[in-house]
């Protein structure tokens, strides 16, 4: 039998419902078996924690691993939603290959744990390295020692060949799974670069789909020149929503269409800090329902800071919304998708703890606990990170592999990386 872990003296930090207890956590297996105050010791391995926050393993619900080699490229000023994707991410995913790929991952992995991220839920692309570019994606997120889910943008806009391919990885990927840790998803890129041809060969393989909607007013405009009455009724008569496909954004959908996905099972990601970085406008999410969680959308690992982000757009718009449902749903999410208990450090749980370093000027409590999140907590608290029991982050330092020479690495592959945009960026 595994030896079981105690942690003891530390306060637990629960999302749904949102609390904050002295409170100590039994871990055998890489579960949580036991909660409780002052558990006693038994055979356990001891780890003092004395009085420091155990939080559960964060999720980014949408992300792009494949832009964190993209801080500081040579991109031209943009201008607009299509001009990112013009300039910026179409040039850059052509230019990827194998290497950046994998040094892609192991970047937007290793910043996401040291943020304590411990799931992300990806969205790629590569079109001139298509064929197995999941698994390369999987084995860099594995080697620091995260969980993923994984899905290839399908997309017409590098011809039907490309979009066969990519649908031809998602199917791969969905046969070569690594139970509870790495999961294969359909992805789209969106309505606006797709046929309806390509949409119903989606549609024929059972399995959800990650797709962006309505991120910006092109999706719309689109939608209605093929004859739809809008973006969603376009996906949906044509069978690609089904329960726990991802809808990431969703900006410009009208509150019809956001009930149409919230009737087919559909989960929903808010991006702020992209959406305002694109300049896309406001998604209202709390219309989105209890099914909606926050992701980056490639800016960065860091869902302390998304969070923030969140609370101020709301704030900005006169809205209000719920920090803790939003991250209670990324759990959910993963949950879902993973087959295991993520988000939580009940019984039962899989054993992704985050321990914070956080010392702060005030008392914390259940009662007060979101305002140190939006206003006191940061990445930088983050101190020790546990995925399924197994350590990978110790005093602020990745254990998997030695973070400063990756960065050397990573500067090397990222400047070939930049080459090749600059080719692609003048085709």
């Amino acid at each position: 039998m595994a030896q079981s872990t105690l942690f003891r003296g530390g306060r637990v930090l629960s999302w749904a419902p949102v609390f904050l207890a002295e409170l100590d956590l039994r871990i055998e297996g890489g579960e949580v078996v036991e909660v409780g105050p002052d558990l006693p010791a038994l055979n356990s391995k001891i780890i003092e924690v004395e009085g420091a926050i155990l939080m559960p393993g964060m999720v980014n619900a949408h992300t792009h691993l494949y832009s964190a080699l993209a801080l500081g490229m040579p991109a031209p000023p943009v201008e607009s939603f299509i001009e990112a994707l013009d300039l910026m991410w179409w040039p850059l995913d052509r230019a990827l290959d194998e290497e950046s790929i994998y040094m892609s991952a192991m970047v937007g992995t290793a910043n996401a744990l040291l943020s304590g991220t411990t799931t992300l839920i990806d969205h790629h692309a590569s079109p001139s390295f298509v064929d197995s570019s999941l698994s390369v994606l999987s084995r860099g997120v594995r080697k620091i020692g995260a969980r993923g889910v994984l899905a290839y943008e399908v997309t017409d806009r590098n011809g039907m060949d490309g979009a066969s391919a990519g649908l031809a990885e998602c199917i791969r990927s969905l046969g070569h799974q690594e139970p509870g840790f790495i999961r294969g998803m359909l992805g789209l890129h969106a309505s606006f670069t797709v046929s309806d041809e390509t949409l119903r060969q989606l549609s024929a393989v059972e399995a959800p789909l990650h797709v962006h909607v309505a991120e910006g007013v092109v999706d719309q405009d689109d939608a209605r020149s093929r004859g739809y009455g809008s973006v969603m009724e376009r996906l949906d008569k044509l069978g690609v929503l089904r329960p726990d496909s991802i809808i990431a954004h969703g900006v410009h959908l009208s509150d019809e269409e956001v009930n149409v996905a919230i009737e087919r099972g559909c989960w929903f990601v808010h991006n702020p800090t992209s959406n305002r970085n694109n300049r896309v406008g406001y998604a209202r999410p709390s219309r989105f329902g209890a099914r909606c969680g926050v992701g980056t959308d490639g800016i960065g690992s860091d869902m302390f800071a998304a969070s923030r982000d969140l609370f101020f757009e709301a704030r900005k718009e006169s809205h209000s919304v719920d920090i803790a449902a939003f991250l209670a749903a990324n759990g959910a999410m993963a949950s879902q998708l993973l087959g295991v208990k993520l988000g939580s450090l009940e019984v039962g749980s899989k054993a992704d703890i985050v321990q914070l370093s956080y010392c702060p000027a005030t008392e914390i409590s259940s009662g007060n606990i979101i305002g140190h999140l939006l206003f006191g907590f940061s990445a930088s608290d983050v101190r020790n990170v546990w995925v399924e029991g197994e350590q990978v982050v110790a005093e602020g330092k990745l254990l998997t592999v030695n973070y400063e020479e990756l960065m050397d690495q990573s500067r090397e592959v990222s400047s070939k990386l930049w080459d090749r945009y600059l080719i692609e960026l003048e085709r």
